[in-house]
């Protein structure tokens, strides 16, 4: 904690004097505060216990009521919009760099915003910096104006002269106040999202072309950070759903039975997926039939005892081609689908489907399926996530049919 306030006031003392010296010590100076504000952003820059508890938590903590809309991420990576709300370390350290350049730039307002999508932003955390009052700026709004400029460009963007006739802000759109200078920082995490730091004031001429030498260095320090960020967490995130998956199969082996087995399957997918239905069969042993053997959920005509064939329905096809299917929205398309046999006439409101068979050793014993009544539930990464799952069930029901 010293060390860091003293680096602070170097930062601040070389970031308040450099301007009334000449020559050599204003390069001095200069040099002070590249230095200074490096090593602090470098004081942040590891993953500490802390931050490694973060992952033993089931539950999504929000840190700021302001990013409760954002959606966490579910799969092994770990996203930009996921790092923002659940680690505590990325925010200290985003608000600590959005302190200092506020104070390097005397900047009135700073903001950071997040890309949620091609079109919109959210506001994760704002510093008003003045005694004048603003309207809150809404959870979302649309990238506009300087904005979109900025998100377009990739670039550092200077602006000191602004026409004050109309809000090229959207944020303030809902304020009388309008910015004359602006100063924003894209920051690009590759596919993970992105990151802009904007600041403004209102007086015109306010901030300086030679600073973004220096902001061109912490826009570049803030990549690094967070890019690295997510690689680590990412693969402690790997690492944990691997002993997750170990645990499971450390639990199938201890079933003697298939009937045990599959209820050890039903109660770990119940854990892992959301679905309206969730369904197990087994096939008949070289028939062209299979048996309903486990239901979750929504109940129906087709309950568990139901025997069907398997060339008339999604889940017979499943089993028939051993193939995984993952359909979108069951009402989509010209022609009805149905699930088990070619009598059926309603999917009883079910929209999203996924079905993935048992298959060890080149042979099919079954299927899984998963449904729900809300369109596009389910993406390819959770048939990715569910076939882990199926392979090792897949290779205890082999060990217990031999």
């Amino acid at each position: 904690m010293t060390r860091t306030i003293i680096i602070v006031v170097l930062a601040l003392l070389g970031i308040f004097v450099h301007p009334f010296a000449p020559g050599t010590l204003d390069f001095i100076y200069r040099f002070i505060i590249f230095a200074s504000l490096t090593y602090l952003i470098y004081l942040n820059f590891k993953i500490t216990d802390e931050d490694k508890a973060v992952l033993d938590s089931e539950d999504i903590v929000t840190t700021s009521a302001e990013r409760k809309d954002l959606e966490v991420a579910n799969d092994t990576e770990w996203h930009l919009a996921e790092l923002l709300v659940n680690d505590s370390g990325t925010e200290q350290y985003l608000e600590r760099l959005l302190d200092v350049i506020s104070n390097m730039l005397v900047a009135e307002n700073a903001w950071i915003l997040v890309k949620i999508n091609s079109y919109k932003v959210q506001a994760a955390t704002h510093k008003h910096m003045t005694d004048s009052k603003l309207t809150p700026a809404p959870t979302q709004f649309t990238l506009s104006g300087l904005l979109q400029l900025l998100d377009s460009s990739e670039k550092i963007i200077l602006e000191n002269k602004l026409n004050r006739e109309q809000q090229l802000l959207e944020f303030y759109a809902n304020s009388d106040y309008k910015p004359s200078s602006f100063l924003g920082i894209p920051v690009n995490i590759d596919k993970q999202g992105k990151l802009f730091f904007i600041f403004d004031a209102a007086t015109p001429d306010h901030f300086n072309h030679d600073d973004i030498i220096i902001l061109e260095k912490l826009k570049q320090n803030a990549y690094v950070f967070l890019s690295n960020r997510l690689k680590a967490f990412s693969l402690l995130k790997k690492v944990k759903t691997g002993e997750y998956l170990l645990k499971f199969a450390s639990q199938l082996n201890g079933n003697k039975t298939i009937s045990a087995a599959i209820e050890t399957l039903s109660e770990h997918i119940a854990n892992e997926f959301e679905a309206t239905r969730m369904t197990i069969c087994i096939k008949k042993g070289v028939e062209n039939t299979a048996t309903i053997r486990k239901v979750l959920g929504q109940q129906d005509e087709f309950g568990e005892g139901f025997e069907f064939k398997l060339d008339q329905g999604l889940t017979g096809w499943v089993i028939e081609k051993n193939k995984p299917y993952l359909i979108e929205d069951l009402e989509k398309g010209e022609y009805f689908i149905p699930r088990y046999t070619k009598e059926e006439k309603t999917n009883h409101g079910l929209r999203s489907f996924l079905g993935m068979p048992f298959e060890a050793n080149g042979k099919v014993y079954g299927s899984l399926t998963l449904e729900h009544n809300v369109p596009q539930k389910y993406t390819e990464k959770d048939k990715e996530h569910l076939q882990k799952i199926i392979s090792i069930f897949s290779t205890t029901y082999l060990r217990q049919q031999s």
